[in-house]
């Protein structure tokens, strides 16, 4: 899992995706996500269908350059993304297992300001 936070910096799932990105980002910033815990999700039985994997919280949000919405059931998350200069905004997303679908992936079409950027020249 891969997101491009701003023009610079990557959310990674793990150092391993260095290998797979394409040529125009490998010299980008990678932060990487910490490792998911059980603990961080509500307690669900053997038969409840579970539409994401435990990584479902490295799928945030950008809603500005350097501002993020995060999960706020991921403090460990938070503390990186604002080592890394990035304002953090906690949202509480409980069942988004269930749902299938972190914050980039269940938000309508973001209206921004400005026009559209080239993150690669």
């Amino acid at each position: 899992m891969v997101i491009a936070l701003a023009p610079g910096p990557l959310l990674v799932r793990s150092r391993e995706v260095a290998d797979y990105l394409p040529e125009a980002m490998r010299n980008w910033d990678m932060i990487v996500a910490p490792e998911p815990t059980k603990n961080s999700f509500p307690a669900y039985n053997d038969d409840d269908l579970l539409l994401s994997s435990l990584y479902i919280d490295v799928n945030v949000l950008s809603v500005a350059p350097d501002v993020v919405l995060v999960n706020d059931a991921c403090p460990e998350l938070a503390r990186i993304l604002e080592q890394f200069s990035f304002q953090v905004v906690p949202v509480r997303r409980r069942h988004r297992r269930i749902f299938g679908g972190g914050f980039h992936c269940v938000t309508l079409d973001t209206v921004r300001e400005g026009g559209p950027e080239d993150y690669f020249s």
